[in-house]
């Protein structure tokens, strides 16, 4: 290499390495604290959302459990009622319940 190519390349570097930024650069508080109080803001707006999709998640799995319990009481209760008027339980019946009080209601067989 020439002398002057030399110096070319040298320059080039130089310039290079003043053009590239430090690994760390210093920000001060002042820059700093908007940007800390927004994620200390996104931090307690998570736990939020977390605690109350768990508290949602916890009437959900409730609300199905009483769901379950209310469906299967009717069942039991509708067995009985056909047990007491002496109706064949092998054999199926759709039950019409009355649609206002002091109605009555009625089961009626099904034939397969």
């Amino acid at each position: 290499m020439t002398e002057q190519t030399e110096e070319k390349v040298l320059s080039e570097e130089v310039q290079e390495e003043q053009a590239t930024p430090a690994d760390v650069v210093e920000v001060e508080w002042e820059q700093m604290e908007e940007l800390i109080a927004i994620k200390q803001e996104l931090a307690r707006t998570e736990n939020a959302m977390a605690a109350f999709l768990l508290d949602v998640e916890k009437k959900r799995a409730s609300g199905l459990d009483r769901i379950s319990a209310l469906e299967e009481a009717a069942l039991t209760t509708a067995r009985s009622i056909q047990k007491a008027k002496g109706l064949d339980e092998e054999t199926v019946y759709e039950l019409r319940l009355p649609s206002a009080e002091g109605e009555k209601g009625y089961f009626i067989r099904k034939d397969p």
